[in-house]
């Protein structure tokens, strides 16, 4: 008789055939969770619905939390009613941004600055249009010579660029008046008005003035009774245009459209200039930022770039043939390491490297856009992906696509461990503490999916069970094998325990238990004999169930009389 004990650590793979599943490795766990140590916890945490509606794009952060419901830009409030901030955003994916509580948003349609002071405004200032008219007086205090003028516009947050400045010549003793003033956007302010040196060429700051000032007289102080000393830095500049993924790096935003990164002036969030930006080979999919690094991924590559705003070049790594999932990146707590879903599984980003954590464990399938975060919830951290549009890995096993005909669109993975499991967690957008889909927002944790019981599952290969019997010398792996007695050390709810060989499938429920207490199953798998077994594990009830153990007594029989040896 040999005692032996099941190792579920490492979670599941799908790379090899059911026979031949490495030490640690299941076959398939479904809507579980592994734990550090590879104890199991049924359910994988489910979630509550607190808010109804058509809702996507839910991003949390400490302006509040956001979302998009029928086309309008929401704030979930405490109580978990909503309040709209901007109206007719369109219903397209909204990516968000966030710096000391102003919150930068964007879509296909549309894009926005929210904070708590002003509310949803516009994300930039525009150039102006054309440059005023100016008239040279002979009365005034103004040096005799060549002066260049221009004005910007100032919008709710931003202050807009401008176009070539007009020249003027003063006479000694002179100024300018200047009028005719461009029409302004409607949520323009104010307007500020520039003007060089005598001869000239940088623009410093004169003056700023209500919208609807009709004209402004230039003379050699400003109103103040001093001379300008403030440059204009935002000259040629105009606002920038993101439409996907935004992400602040050291001071300027970087967005993605289409096959180019762009970046605004530094610590200008609403200004950009002509000529910065990146190429890349295939439409950006998402851009992470790390301290000192930025990883760009494309549809078919990684990128590594370094030397950012440094006196060096800019390098530009290209890193793996590999492409990036739309929206799958989720950042740490301590912005140290991102995380993100590629066209072959999860990886890790470190200001040093860019790490595959499933590759070699499953051939995962490849999505068309992804959701991801990480979740710290009853000592566990585990990271949450939901996909979409799931095409199959022509990688994996055909044992697994036979017992799992279904494309997973969800996948869970131990932050510390690695372990892997797959979910049937639906959302189209994940944060670390809620999930929005078209039924509303819900919170993510607990042991049910808006009170639907969630039904957890494990099960090995077809082992043999010579790793897990180690150095027993009884123990024939090359024998026929009776399975008697089977051991379940857990806590919680009812469980069942199945074993399949050759001859067909038994099945055994545990009673339910309030503390951490081994259970015995008696009798096991009586009648029946195989070289190879199965064994799975499945919750009955909708509480949580934390197995630490599962062990099973074998014997080992002779070929010819099928007597225990």
């Amino acid at each position: 008789m040999t005692l032996i004990t099941l190792d579920f650590a490492k979670g599941m793979t799908n790379r090899y055939g059911d026979s031949d599943i490495p030490k640690g490795y299941v076959r398939d766990a479904k809507d579980i969770l592994i734990g550090n140590t590879g104890q199991l916890r049924f359910p994988r945490w489910g979630k509550t619905q607190v808010y109804a509606g058509n809702c996507h794009s839910i991003f949390e952060s400490s302006t509040g939390t956001f979302f998009v419901e029928d086309g309008d830009l929401k704030k979930l409030n405490n109580d978990y009613t909503a309040t709209t901030i901007r109206v007719s955003v369109g219903d397209s994916r909204m990516y968000y941004a966030e710096l000391v509580f102003t919150l930068f948003f964007c879509n296909e349609d549309i894009t926005g600055i929210y904070t708590s002071d002003t509310g949803a405004v516009e994300w930039g200032c525009a150039r102006v249009s054309s440059q005023p008219d100016s008239t040279v007086l002979t009365t005034g205090d103004m040096y005799a010579g060549d002066y260049r003028y221009a004005i910007t516009w100032i919008g709710s947050l931003d202050e807009g660029g401008t176009g070539n400045s007009e020249i003027v010549t003063v006479p000694e003793g002179g100024s300018i008046v200047l009028s005719n003033f461009p029409t302004a956007p409607d949520y323009v302010t104010a307007f500020a008005v520039w003007v060089t040196s005598v001869n000239g060429k940088d623009l410093l700051l004169y003056g700023e003035y209500p919208i609807d000032t009709t004209t402004v007289t230039i003379t050699r102080l400003t109103a103040d009774g001093v001379e300008p000393t403030q440059f204009l830095e935002t000259q040629f500049a105009y606002p920038p245009l993101p439409k996907g993924t935004i992400t602040i790096h050291q001071g300027r935003m970087y967005y993605a459209l289409g096959n180019f990164v762009y970046w605004t002036l530094p610590f200008h969030y609403g200004q950009q200039v002509t000529g910065s930006y990146w190429n890349f080979d295939s439409e950006v999919q998402y851009i992470a930022s790390m301290p000192g690094v930025m990883y760009v991924a494309t549809l078919a590559k990684h990128y590594k770039i370094t030397n950012i705003d440094e006196d060096s070049p800019v390098q530009i790594e290209e890193l793996v043939d590999v492409g990036g999932v739309k929206g799958s990146v989720c950042i740490d707590k301590n912005g140290i390491y991102f995380y993100s879903m590629t066209g072959r599984g999860i990886v890790r980003g470190s200001p040093e490297k860019l790490e595959e954590l499933t590759y070699e464990a499953l051939a995962m399938p490849s999505y068309s856009s992804g959701t991801m975060t990480m979740l710290e919830l009853d000592g566990l951290r585990q990271l949450l992906f939901v996909g979409e549009d799931a095409i199959r890995n022509p990688q994996e096993h055909s044992d697994y696509t036979q017992l799992t005909p279904t494309v997973p669109i969800a996948w869970i993975i131990n932050m510390d461990t690695g372990a892997i499991t797959r979910a049937t967690f639906t959302a189209n957008r994940l944060t670390p503490t809620y999930c929005s889909d078209a039924t509303g927002i819900c919170i993510i944790g607990g042991n049910t999916d808006n009170s639907t019981t969630i039904y957890g599952s494990l099960r090995t290969g077809l082992s043999d069970f010579k790793e897990e019997a180690g150095q027993d010398r009884t123990y024939d792996p090359n024998a026929i094998k009776h399975l008697s007695d089977a051991y379940i050390v857990m806590k919680g709810g009812k469980m069942v325990l199945t074993t399949t060989c050759d001859d067909g499938a038994l099945i055994y429920s545990t009673i339910a238990t309030t503390r951490m207490e081994q259970i015995k199953i008696d009798r096991l798998a009586r009648g029946t004999r195989s070289y190879l077994w199965q064994i799975g594990i499945d919750n009955l009830s909708s509480g949580t169930t934390v197995v630490n153990a599962v062990k099973i007594e074998l014997q080992s029989l002779t070929r010819r009389s099928g007597r225990a040896r």
